[in-house]
């Protein structure tokens, strides 16, 4: 059985015996059921009663589960095995963000992974583990054989097999796709930490910096970040080329119809994820191995394309995007100024810049797993969407 609880997401519901522990009035502008909108506006005008209020919360819905979860494992006996972990951690503005599904610091990834079973001692190991361990672990406790994952009942190295704690020390975890779609990720390959939000590379020694404080982006290979993300996620990824397009300011009465071409062509072309379906856009190859990105009339929102070349990533002075339709003609490339200017220097640099029709348009270096052909891996749909809504993360 899995029992999936919802208390420690907004809006938070923590009954009336819970209200008073630790949290007071709401600040000005809030009520006790508010959501990630009305919190961000007020924070913006008291920022430390705010955050504080919020923590709170927080920890009074965090002792009423403590008390229901007391009272269900007395119910189910001491020889049931009992795993606790959580899908994700919470921002409080440790990093100027809040709540999550928004980046890749430590807030949101270090979750708990409490394991109660017969045969099991009790122990705190310092080998890294991961959520893919959940079910190969569930299973060999119930007597049933995993099939191969990537993921490791974690029963082996608590018994002290070397080879198992050998894995888990060695084994790179990759990480990204948080909720709200712009293409975030990252690995971690032993102490290092190294993370591409919208192309921004950062690089954290966990060893002696917990609160990633450290970028040492500067003072390592980025190249073999990269490589050990590869090796993690298990697929080609890597440097590409990530156009941005922006929201258009008003409905469009006409699609937009923008090509993107290279002299060398592309590998791979894809569109980034539109969790809240806010896009409505197409991405379709060309006979001469140019795309053409189809904006669809009466659509404001926009998505992120990638595109891995078929020849270097660094050989970008020939990029290109023209107007094939739906606004009048214009093309943008790269500035002459700009050719052999711009490193791969994990900072967010623009190669192309422009406005084409009712959108700006920006190319830039990010870094991601290039999908299989004929591979679009969507993990959103009308029901998920739905629920978005009623939890107030959508409007």
């Amino acid at each position: 059985m899995m029992i999936h609880l919802m208390d420690m997401h907004l809006p938070y519901t923590e009954p009336k015996a819970y209200r008073g522990l630790w949290a007071g009035a709401p600040p000005a502008g809030l009520k006790r059921g508010a959501t990630r909108k009305p919190i961000l506006k007020a924070y913006r005008k008291d920022k430390e009663a705010v955050r504080q209020w919020v923590i709170d919360r927080y920890d009074q819905n965090m002792a009423y589960l403590d008390d229901v979860l007391s009272s269900l494992f007395e119910e189910v006996g001491p020889e049931s095995p009992v795993l606790i972990f959580s899908d994700h951690g919470e921002e409080f503005w440790e990093h100027k963000e809040f709540e999550h599904g928004h980046s890749l610091y430590d807030e949101l990834l270090r979750v708990p992974f409490i394991l109660k079973a017969p045969g099991v001692s009790q122990a705190s190991p310092d080998w890294p583990v991961s959520l893919l361990d959940v079910t190969p672990t569930l299973l060999e406790l119930a007597g049933i054989e995993a099939a191969p994952t990537v993921g490791r009942s974690v029963l082996g190295a608590l018994r002290g097999g070397q080879d198992d704690i050998r894995f888990f020390e060695e084994r790179i975890q990759a990480f990204g796709r948080p909720l709200y779609g712009q293409e975030r990720w990252g690995a971690l390959d032993g102490d290092l930490k190294w993370t591409s939000p919208r192309g921004n590379e950062a690089v954290f020694d966990l060893s002696v910096d917990r609160e990633e404080k450290k970028n040492l982006r500067d003072s390592v290979d980025l190249t073999e970040r990269r490589a050990a993300f590869e090796q993690g996620i298990g697929r080609e990824g890597g440097l590409v080329w990530r156009l941005v397009p922006g929201t258009a300011n008003s409905k469009p009465k006409e699609a937009l119809v923008v090509e993107v071409s290279h002299p060398a062509g592309f590998n791979a072309a894809w569109l980034g994820l539109d969790p809240l379906k806010q896009a409505s856009m197409k991405l379709e190859e060309q006979p001469d191995g140019s795309f053409q990105i189809v904006f669809k009339k009466g659509s404001q929102g926009s998505r992120e394309v990638f595109f891995a070349p078929a020849g270097d990533v660094m050989d970008y002075a020939d990029l290109r995007l023209r107007v094939i339709r739906g606004a009048p003609d214009a093309s943008l490339g790269v500035a002459p100024a700009l050719v052999g200017a711009i490193d791969a220097d994990g900072t967010t640099k623009s190669l192309i810049r422009g406005r084409m029709g009712s959108r700006s348009f920006v190319v830039s270096f990010g870094t991601s797993p290039i999908p299989r052909p004929d591979e679009e891996l969507e993990a959103f749909d009308d029901e998920v969407s739905e629920a978005l809504r009623a939890l107030g993360y959508v409007h």
